[in-house]
């Protein structure tokens, strides 16, 4: 069971009974100084399990961990992908 003192868990699961999907940056950050280390969709295998009703959309598709992405959406139906992406700065 989630320990909900954390105030993360405990917003998820504030969400969750208001049936406000979460939305997080997934894929590589291409900005200097920002890194990359939790955004990979395997990342969201414990908040999915946890909290299998809360809507979660991946932005930018998790490029380049794309293939990763989709076939988390094919496990958890509660896993939607954002299809926002920039080309270019």
């Amino acid at each position: 069971m989630t320990d909900l003192r954390s105030p993360i868990l405990a917003t998820l699961a504030y969400y969750d009974i208001l049936d406000v999907p979460l939305t997080i940056h997934m894929g590589i950050s291409w900005m200097p100084g920002q890194p990359s280390k939790y955004c990979r969709p395997s990342e969201l295998d414990d908040v999915l399990n946890d909290f299998p009703h809360l809507k979660v959309v991946a932005y930018h598709m998790a490029y380049p961990f794309t293939d990763e992405l989709n076939t988390m959406c094919v496990k958890y139906g509660n896993l939607y992908i954002g299809l926002s992406f920039t080309l270019g700065f």
